[in-house]
């Protein structure tokens, strides 16, 4: 089975989902929404896991995912939407939002999936 994760830019969630399904042993890709070679991804692919609402919605206007298994999860990476303030965060205050609070709810929210029928 091949497996294609989809975020907003391709570097950030999708890559870590992809790094964290590679460990457990499946053959994933990744890609950002807006990416050239999206739609041949998603050709080549046999499941498609979008990390937010928005991302998919972006997805489904681009490319046909007809015939597709797709997972869509919920997971926000911009700290400026998820944090109760609102604040902007940046350098090493943006990488530890990503590790204590993105990642973790990436892998809680794929967890319940797995494992994948192959």
């Amino acid at each position: 089975m091949k497996i294609l994760t989809v975020c907003a830019h391709g570097i950030n969630r999708s890559v870590f989902l992809r790094e964290y399904l590679r460990s457990r042993g499946y053959d994933v890709q990744s890609v950002g929404v807006d990416d050239v070679h999206l739609g041949a991804m998603v050709r080549r692919s046999d499941l498609i896991i979008s990390v937010h609402p928005e991302v998919l919605n972006r997805l489904e206007e681009i490319v046909d995912l007809s015939g597709k298994r797709v997972i869509s999860l919920d997971v926000e990476d911009r700290p400026e939407r998820s944090l109760p303030d609102g604040k902007r965060l940046d350098g090493e205050d943006w990488v530890d939002f990503q590790d204590r609070h993105v990642y973790p709810k990436l892998v809680e929210q794929i967890d319940v999936h797995l494992p994948f029928d192959t």
